[in-house]
């Protein structure tokens, strides 16, 4: 058997392989989304992870309390760095975050 025909016979156990995969997640899929449907679910109940799938689902959270004051000193060529940093502390955090950017170069 020479390298190509080898080749060739992986590659169509490889394919074989993905589509048995592909298939069996679909079926399982199909039970999950047939078992949800049942009639356990009451309408306009919200399913576990719904909503995070819905942003009319997500409660805005109020924030009160005293303002925390961060200041973030960043040059002009990381701000999309900071912007990230800025959204992670606000969206991982209850408290009432007031963020300062400062360019440290000028």
């Amino acid at each position: 058997m020479s390298l190509r025909r080898v080749n060739e016979v992986i590659l169509v156990l490889l394919a074989v392989a993905f589509l048995i995969i592909v298939q069996w997640n679909i079926l399982n899929l199909n039970d999950l989304l047939r078992r949800e449907n049942s009639d356990a679910v009451v309408p306009g109940m919200i399913l576990p992870f719904e909503s995070e799938f819905s942003p009319e689902l997500i409660p805005d959270p109020v924030r009160t309390g005293e303002e925390i004051p961060v200041i973030i000193t960043a040059a002009e060529e990381i701000l999309e760095a900071v912007v990230a940093a800025m959204n992670s502390g606000y969206q991982n955090s209850k408290a009432n975050i007031v963020f300062n950017i400062v360019d440290h170069l000028k």
